[in-house]
């Protein structure tokens, strides 16, 4: 039976612990836990990019960049997932988010110009830079939300179209927390600033 969304998350474990499994188990992580659900999405979302930034240079260019993409995307984006679903409640959470949205989406995107160069994608750095900019939102997104239970697989989330009902609250709410966050951090500076005694307070107590 599938975890409920409230329960479905392990218990967090050093990040080091949590890359040292997949290290020791890539087969029974990556490979048997592939994320078919962080596969289609990307597919969906990575799209767009390659078709506004390749109809330039001709329809038949258009397609050729498109199946390229799709086909590397079905690939690597399942693996991808399967790693942020193993490492998504690691500690510290500071170091998980630079290893999901830094680096491994920098090792990914190498890869990928690779596989582009070689093919001759027309206009091919307009194309990554647009590719780079939804991979690293994606990537944040994907943290977000397989952190609240959705777009799991291998027994630990939720049939698919219950996640894709989810979505749009989740969109909303991954909008919202990086402005929710920086307004708390003021007010918690105004706060603090305000009830800091003040050199002239501390002169008056004295006499």
């Amino acid at each position: 039976m599938a975890a409920s969304p409230e329960t479905s998350a392990p218990d967090s474990v050093p990040l080091r612990h949590a890359l040292g499994n997949i290290v020791r188990e890539p087969v029974s992580i990556l490979w048997r836990r592939w994320n078919w659900k962080a596969s289609v999405l990307s597919i969906v979302f990575r799209a767009p990019v390659y078709l506004a930034a390749s109809v330039r240079s001709g329809w038949r260019e258009t397609f050729a960049a498109l199946f390229v993409e799709s086909a590397y995307c079905a690939c690597t984006a399942g693996f991808y997932g399967a790693f942020v679903q193993a490492i998504r409640d690691a500690q510290p959470a500071w170091l998980t988010g630079l290893v999901i949205t830094l680096f491994l989406p920098a090792v990914l995107q190498g890869v990928e110009y690779g596989v582009h160069w070689l093919r001759g994608t027309q206009h091919l750095h307009a194309v990554l830079l647009g590719s780079t900019a939804v991979s690293a939102v994606s990537s944040l997104f994907n943290w977000f939300v397989m952190k609240r239970g959705a777009l799991l697989v291998a027994g630990e989330g939720t049939p698919f179209r219950r996640d894709l009902r989810r979505l749009p609250l989740l969109a909303v709410s991954f909008a919202i927390t990086g402005p929710r966050w920086i307004w708390q951090r003021l007010r918690i500076s105004v706060t603090k600033a305000r009830s800091r005694p003040t050199s002239t307070n501390l002169t008056a107590g004295q006499d």
